[in-house]
């Protein structure tokens, strides 16, 4: 039983994923590939459920051993939960190393371990990468029979973590000082003098076709900062803790983002996890 799902993307193009679904001896057995259009999609799917119910040919593909690249591109394409832009690209970038090319089967954590080492970046950066592969090989075995061994990748960050070549991110155990913040405010001062400059009105919303508009109002949360423009439009950015940004990702925001509300926003309130805006409808 073959299934076709339409998915917006982020571009706003739509993609076709098709779903061949066969039932043998009790067991289930599924793949999935996206294309650009629906024909493509079903020819697809029928090719394969006439390939699939030949005797033998399911067994065949079991015990078939797929690159670390091919779980890759299966855990996108198959995850229904919507994938972060920084774990795709982190995820896109693996497949550019010799790791991918090689056989799950093979993979073991003296490769991975040699995968970290190889990353040019902070142990902080280089702990992301390894999160991000960690629920590749969490979710391979148990789901598509894929013979990543989890055991393996867990060995290995625990290696990675005593050697230093991984480490979390760094927090803040203190607030700065008031001599510190005067001597940091000091700093952008000068800095604004030699080189003047400010935050484009682009980010907020203005072009050729709206040309006036400005930022109204500015509220500064402990992890957020939120500005309305003069025609109602909410944007914020900073820490995204529990979705209080509003948009429409995990990650935090460095720049400023539009907040889509189906009414004009006049106020709005910060909290740590939260946000709460006041509207007024258009009607």
């Amino acid at each position: 039983m073959g299934t076709i799902t339409a998915r917006k993307r982020k571009d706003g193009s739509v993609g076709y994923r098709a779903r061949v679904r066969v039932m043998r001896d009790g067991q289930t057995y599924h793949e999935t590939e996206t294309f650009d259009r629906r024909p493509p999609a079903t020819a697809w799917m029928k090719q394969r459920e006439r390939e699939l119910a030949k005797p033998g040919v399911i067994d065949s593909v079991k015990s078939a051993d797929p690159t670390l690249a091919k779980a890759i591109d299966r855990y996108t394409e198959e995850s229904i939960k919507e994938i972060g832009r920084t774990k795709a690209q982190v995820l896109k970038a693996i497949k550019k190393f010799p790791i991918a090319d090689m056989a799950c089967s093979t993979i073991k954590s003296k490769d991975i371990i040699e995968f970290l080492q190889s990353l040019t970046s902070q142990p902080q950066t280089v702990g992301n990468y390894a999160s991000h592969l960690a629920a590749i090989f969490a979710i391979a075995r148990p789901m598509w029979d894929y013979r990543l061994d989890d055991r393996e990748m867990k060995d290995a960050i625990t290696v990675a973590r005593r050697m230093g070549i991984i480490s979390r991110s760094l927090q803040r155990d203190r607030r700065p000082t008031l001599e510190e913040l005067d001597k940091l405010l000091g700093h952008f001062i000068e800095r604004r003098k030699r080189a003047p400059q400010a935050m484009p009105m682009q980010l907020f919303g203005q072009n050729e076709f709206n040309q006036n508009v400005q930022i109204d109002q500015v509220t500064c949360g402990l992890l957020s900062t939120a500005a309305i423009t003069s025609n109602g439009e909410l944007f914020m950015w900073g820490k995204n803790r529990y979705g209080a940004l509003g948009v429409e990702f995990d990650e935090d925001a460095p720049m400023p983002m539009r907040v889509f509300v189906p009414a004009r926003v006049t106020s709005v309130s910060l909290g740590p996890d939260h946000t709460f805006a006041l509207c007024k409808g258009y009607v």
